[in-house]
């Protein structure tokens, strides 16, 4: 469990010989109602062949490089990490 000021979420993982996320659930404790998001996952496709061109990046004029951390703070707030309580 990842916890923010805003933002709290889960991934679930499949255990065994190919350990998978299976669900991903986000509660947005700060936001009217707390809305929760869920979202499961299955039939995951290991070997998919995609054209190498499909994912490069051809970044705009002026964008400017953010960490992934920098990132996520930015959109959920300060994120605890420690792993807290596990369900």
């Amino acid at each position: 469990m990842f916890r923010g000021k805003r933002v709290d979420f889960q991934i679930f993982i499949r255990q065994g010989d190919e350990p998978l996320p299976v669900r991903y659930l986000i509660d947005y404790h700060a936001e009217f109602g707390s809305p929760q998001f869920r979202a499961n996952f299955s039939n995951w496709e290991l070997s998919p062949q995609y054209a190498n061109a499909l994912f490069r990046l051809v970044p705009s004029a002026g964008a400017q490089r953010v960490e992934f951390r920098e990132f996520v703070e930015i959109l959920l707030g300060p994120l605890d990490v420690s792993g807290g309580d596990e369900q």
